[in-house]
């Protein structure tokens, strides 16, 4: 076990190349050695991807190297010992890690393994949370058994071979998987029921993940997705009538937690955990708001839920609408389902509210619609109000309880909307005062804050224009000067958010040396492609050209071979493009010589 190379995988940067992940390893055998060795390394599979961006391309490169060096052979643990018997009694010390020096501690108790080792925090929370999580699973697991045991064979064995169900949620699959665990042909209820018996089931166990434990406190993002987990095992076990719940935050409170602000887990747990917690009128409402802010109703999954408008109706006055409707939600992971009638009465910018009602609770909708709208057209906001809490209760959702992509979706709309009554006022005050805000510079002062408040929205504004011109005509002489500008006055460009543009551009160029028939417009297709990649990394923007080079190779692959030994005029020039791109893309010329 090389812990170096390790090391270097987990926490350094190489797999930033592939042929140097490749040598380290094969560095790792003594070429002095006689008898037999192995170089191996223990590494965790998000290192090539998820920690490392692409990770996984230099493993791949790293492995093909190896095969194709004649003096290692890649192989596995049983291989090697098939050929090399073992010669020495080895003796496993056991519960050991290699990142904690007292054994397995770090995952259970204060043992003093952390990830910063200057803050002055304890980990005494670590044994309160893994306590109440025991506890938790010691409430759920017999409620499981007992119930599943009225709907399938063997609740263990059906535990187990639900993965299958996961990785493929089709109705075939669930019919398969029913028809080998099933004591008897479940109905629609009792399906739905097996289906919540397994999902708190596979959250039971997903709540266990080690991350919890193993960074520095109960605040962390790693201990909250736990507790998500928990919290969605609770969710399920109370929607089958075991209430948990209390008794399990009376035991998370003794996880102290370092960050004053959340004091304890169960603290940790209702304000960063219970509000992300979704169910079928959660969803529906999410559904509500954002069809009453975009105008529109349709058919979509979101999510792990599929969302059918049945019908609604948009009534609007001044800067204010209603929006009355009705919607079918379905959870394609429980099979649950639910009709719920709904009214958005939205204020104007970010304030809204969305009032919700299972159908089936409503004694006549027509009612409700014509009592809202009446109200809505004669009468006062208020009145309105009023309306909504007699036919749908007091309590409502708002834009706080959107699933956060889309919160931030509709919230920037807002707030870009409210800030473009101001975009005058920001350039003017940028473009004004350019030659005093330069003597500022150069005579040492301080520049006011507002000027380079102003600059940045005038200069991002600015780069959002000039990367539309750049993906048009490919010159970025404009883009380049906005970012020279930004330099300059020290302010933030959103140059991370323009670069998926940009790439997705380059990736359109390059597929089109693939699919496109017609060999004579691929020089220039390439020969474009080429500047067009040239003048985006003269920009200093964070370009990840990967798909672009995986598209490249395709191209050559396809066209490369018969290129090289076509000797006409037509060819060479085209094959001179594509080693051109192909340099731009990081790519040697070798293989198109």
């Amino acid at each position: 076990y090389d812990s170096l190379v390790s090391h270097q995988v987990a926490f350094e940067r190489l797999l930033a190349n592939g042929e140097e992940f490749a040598r380290r390893l094969k560095g790792a055998l003594d070429p002095a050695e006689t008898d037999p060795q192995i170089a191996h390394i223990a590494t965790d599979g998000e290192s090539y991807g998820h920690h490392w961006p692409h990770g996984d391309m230099a493993l791949a490169y790293a492995l093909a190297a190896i095969e194709r060096d004649r003096d290692v052979t890649l192989t596995n643990y049983g291989r090697f010992l098939a050929e090399s018997p073992p010669t020495w009694e080895v003796e496993i010390f056991e519960n050991s890690s290699w990142s904690c020096a007292h054994g397995i501690e770090r995952w259970r108790s204060d043992c003093g393994c952390k990830l910063d080792p200057g803050r002055n925090w304890n980990q005494r929370w670590r044994t309160p949370l893994r306590e109440s999580l025991d506890w938790l699973r010691g409430q759920l697991d017999p409620f499981y058994e007992r119930r599943a045991s009225a709907l399938v064979k063997d609740p263990w064995a059906a535990r187990n071979d639900y993965v299958a169900v996961v990785a493929d949620r089709s109705p075939e699959q669930i019919n398969r998987f029913c028809a080998d665990h099933q004591r008897q042909p479940l109905a629609p209820a009792a399906l739905v029921e097996l289906l919540k018996l397994l999902e708190m089931q596979r959250n039971t166990m997903l709540m266990f993940a080690s991350d919890a434990w193993f960074f520095d406190d109960i605040s962390g993002l790693e201990a909250q997705q736990n507790l998500k987990f928990a919290c969605r095992a609770v969710q399920l076990a109370s929607d089958l009538g075991l209430s948990v719940e209390e008794a399990f935050l009376e035991r998370l409170a003794k996880a102290e937690s370092n960050v004053s602000e959340m004091k304890n887990g169960a603290e940790v747990y209702r304000r960063l955990v219970r509000p992300a917690m979704a169910n079928l009128r959660r969803v529906a409402a999410h559904a509500a708001m954002e069809g009453a802010f975009e105008g529109r109703f349709e058919e979509r999954d979101l999510f792990c839920y599929r969302v059918v408008a049945r019908d609604f109706e948009r009534v609007v006055s001044d800067t204010t609408s209603l929006t009355i409707g009705r919607l079918e939600t379905r959870s394609l992971v429980t099979q649950e389902c639910d009709d719920f009638t709904f009214a958005v009465l939205a204020f104007g910018g970010h304030d809204v509210q969305c009032s919700i009602r299972a159908t089936s609770d409503i004694a006549s909708r027509d009612e409700i619609k014509s009592a809202l709208t009446s109200t809505y057209l004669n009468a006062s906001l208020t009145d309105v109000v009023r309306t909504l809490d007699r036919y749908f209760g007091s309590s409502y959702f708002t834009i706080k309880d959107l699933f956060l992509e889309s919160r931030r979706k509709i919230l920037a709309e807002v707030t870009g909307e409210r800030l473009g009554h101001y975009e005058g006022v920001f350039r003017s005050v940028f473009d004004e005062n350019q030659r005093l805000m330069q003597f500022v510079r150069e005579a040492d002062a301080q520049l006011p804050r507002v000027f380079v408040a102003a600059a940045e929205y005038a200069l991002n504004k600015d780069l959002e224009a000039a990367v539309g011109d750049f993906l048009e005509t490919g010159q970025a002489e404009r883009l380049a000067e906005i970012i020279a500008q930004a330099r300059r006055w020290n302010v933030a460009l959103r140059l991370a958010e323009m670069e998926p543009r940009i790439r997705a551009h380059l990736n359109t160029m390059i597929a089109g040396l693939v699919e496109t028939p017609d060999e004579s417009a691929l020089g220039e297709l390439a020969r474009q492609a080429a500047v067009f990649a040239r003048e985006a990394k003269s920009l200093g923007l964070p370009l990840y050209f990967w798909q672009a080079q995986n598209l490249f190779k395709a191209a050559v692959a396809r066209r490369g071979a018969r290129l090289a030994a076509d000797s006409s005029a037509a060819a060479r020039s085209l094959l001179a493009a594509l080693r051109l791109l192909g340099e731009e893309l990081g790519f040697s010329g070798a293989g198109l010589q």
